[in-house]
């Protein structure tokens, strides 16, 4: 009996070792670094590098989205219109040579055993700015999902701040005086505050946070808050509406020859109240400093009459 116990824990033994060397040799996923897709995303910067925007709108797809540094996401045509911009800022832009011998930049596809196929890329942006003069080299990190042929999907790993001088050095180029500037739309801060409305309307804006600097000044009217008290706040009154909405929407970026970043918003803010079914409308703006990618102050204005009147009934 002892002898049969014996043998049993040993076939058992025998087979867990069996499972794991199976396991071991079984394939997830194959790299290639010379296969036609990782061509493709080499000749991708040989394009890039001689302006030329042409292959790009061939090889993405144009459902593909492009999602930067700062998590902001892109279609196809604001992601060729912002590497045309790049044109605008920077001179002699070139990337270093892939050769697959995994020692410093290189291009390599992954294909997954699921279907699911990825390209990544490992190199240096140099280029030269054409407001600042600086020669800038910026080590980066991209990588491209795949749908058959074209890339659906994009996401881009590296320092954008040499690109944000470059920016605020050519608006003060187009004029000098420090409280003159450029206004914009749809650059990266703009949507990042229209990315904060937004969260406010699907109340959740504990998923903006990190938006704020951690010492930042947050005022609604004239009253200073945090932005845990702003929160638990603007989250209350969706007990007291249904439909909270904002319409008439402007978000615009004023970038000041002076190096002071402001993010202005224009709205009408609607909601259904709970108590009488009544729709309220209440005009509203917002400004919002920012250092860096981070916004430091804070400002909504809105009169709060009616909306008061809601929550103490």
């Amino acid at each position: 009996m002892k002898q049969a116990s014996l043998i049993t824990i040993k076939n058992l033994m025998l087979l867990v070792c069996l499972i794991i060397i199976t396991s071991c040799e079984q394939q997830f996923a194959k790299i290639e670094v010379t296969d036609e897709k990782s061509k493709i995303i080499q000749k991708i910067f040989q394009e890039v590098s001689a302006e030329n925007t042409d292959y790009l709108e061939e090889v993405f797809s144009d459902a593909m989205k492009m999602v930067n540094p700062q998590e902001v996401e892109f279609d196809k045509e604001s992601f060729i219109a912002g590497i045309k911009d790049m044109y605008d800022l920077f001179d002699n832009i070139t990337f270093e040579s892939t050769d697959g011998d995994a020692d410093g930049s290189e291009i390599e596809t992954n294909y997954y055993s699921n279907g699911k196929v990825w390209s990544s890329i490992w190199n240096n942006f140099s280029a030269t700015g054409k407001y600042t003069g600086k020669q800038i080299k910026i080590p980066f990190h991209i990588s491209y999902q795949w749908e058959g042929d074209k890339i659906i999907e994009e996401y881009q790993f590296f320092d954008m701040t040499a690109f944000e001088d470059e920016i605020i050095a050519r608006d003060a180029e187009n004029n000098n005086s420090g409280w003159s500037g450029k206004i914009v739309q749809n650059d990266n801060k703009s949507v990042m505050v229209s990315k904060f409305m937004k969260a406010y309307v699907d109340n959740n804006l504990s998923s903006v946070k990190s938006l704020f600097a951690e010492n930042a000044i947050i005022m609604i009217n004239d009253n200073e808050v945090s932005f845990d008290e702003l929160n638990a706040g603007f989250s209350d009154g969706h007990n007291y509406f249904n439909n909270i909405a904002h319409s008439n929407v402007t978000v615009t970026t004023m970038y000041y020859n002076n190096g002071e970043v402001f993010t202005n918003s224009w709205y009408e803010w609607s909601g259904i109240s709970k108590a009488t079914n009544d729709t309220l409308k209440i005009q509203g703006y917002g400004y919002f400093k920012w250092q860096g990618d981070k916004v430091v102050k804070m400002y909504n204005a809105f009169d709060p009459t009616l909306y008061n009147q809601e929550l103490s009934r």
